[in-house]
């Protein structure tokens, strides 16, 4: 398998106005290296090509930091990384956290941010679990982990008043978000924003941007088995 292309790496985050220093373009690269050697073990991605981890994770990743605001960062259903690990490399001197309630998964994730030397937060919990973490962080992320409907109620309680959850979603994700108004209602959220982008296979890649102005009610989350039977 080949690793990652620093200087290809490089040349596309500069085309997307992304500046990185060469020690960020080196910990994407151990990033890539260890990912490729962990991924069956940990059961994190199919994706193992260093060109393909590139763009349709790292790059897909690094896409979201216009939407986000400045604060600490919530990534839940962290799995491999994606985006919290990426976010940190590229802001490494934004606090960030990552929900991972797989133990695996989370193993995983201590290993490779000790690896690069980064300073994050693993918290092996369900995101509805976190109570301590409730209404603290300004930006709450999730990439591909539910459907907006569950997505919202487990990751907006989390977002700080004044805040802003972003659902990393692909094309379908303005069908999601219609499909998921009473949710954001009920929640006490807006969706101020779409941000569309696409990837070099022309893929196309949904930021839905919500923005949270008062409290969340105190009966959500509900369960987790609840918010699956009865999303709202």
């Amino acid at each position: 398998m080949n690793g990652l292309d620093r200087q290809a790496f490089e040349n596309r985050t500069k085309a997307l106005g992304i500046d990185l220093l060469p020690q960020q373009i080196e910990q994407f690269a151990l990033y890539c290296d260890f990912l490729q050697e962990r991924a069956k073990q940990f059961n994190l991605t199919a994706i193992t090509q260093g060109s393909e981890i590139a763009e349709k994770h790292f790059i897909d990743c690094l896409l979201v930091l216009s939407a986000l605001t400045p604060g600490a960062i919530a990534d839940v259903g962290s799995g491999a990384g994606f985006p919290g690990l990426c976010l940190k490399i590229a802001k490494p001197e934004t606090a960030v956290v990552l929900l991972e309630p797989n133990q695996k998964k989370a193993r995983f994730l201590k290993e490779v941010s000790g690896l690069l030397k980064l300073e994050v937060k693993v918290v092996t919990k369900r995101a509805e679990q976190a109570e301590e973490l409730r209404e603290y962080f300004p930006n709450v992320i999730a990439r591909a982990v539910a459907p907006l409907a569950i997505l919202l109620e487990l990751c907006v309680p989390l977002a700080a008043v004044g805040g802003r959850f972003v659902a990393m979603k692909g094309p379908k994700g303005e069908e999601e978000a219609k499909s998921a108004q009473s949710a954001a209602k009920l929640l006490a959220v807006q969706l101020a924003e779409v941000q569309r982008k696409t990837l070099l296979d022309q893929s196309e890649r949904l930021n839905l941007i919500y923005t949270k102005d008062q409290p969340t009610p105190k009966m959500y989350p509900r369960s987790y088995g609840l918010i699956k039977r009865h999303p709202l």
